[in-house]
C-alpha cells in the first residue's frame, strides 16, 4: 500500500486551486498503488477545508490553525503526523 501526503495551501477559507488538483492527482495515483491520498493544511480559517479536500479525493485531512507565512508551522504539522 502506498499512501500519498499532500501539503495543501489555503487562503481565506478556500483551498488553493492547484492544491485541489494535486490532491485529485494524488488520489488517482494512490488508488493505482493500492493506497489513499491524505492532506495536511495550515491556516487561520481551516474549518471548511477538510470537506473541500475530501471532495477532491483526500481520504484523511489534518488541519493546523496557525498564522499564514509561519515557515516552521507546516514542518511542525507534518512532523507531528508521524
Amino acid at each position: 500500500m502506498a499512501n500519498i501526503l499532500v501539503y495543501a495551501l489555503a487562503h481565506e477559507g478556500k483551498v488553493n486551486k492547484n492544491s485541489l488538483g494535486a490532491v485529485s492527482e494524488a488520489a488517482s495515483l494512490a488508488g493505482e498503488l493500492g493506497g489513499a491520498a491524505h492532506a495536511v493544511v495550515v491556516g487561520t480559517d481551516v474549518s471548511g477545508l477538510p470537506e473541500q479536500l475530501g471532495s477532491a479525493g483526500a481520504s484523511r485531512v489534518w488541519t493546523t490553525n496557525a498564522p499564514e507565512g509561519s515557515p516552521a508551522t507546516p514542518n511542525d504539522a507534518i512532523a507531528a503526523l508521524g
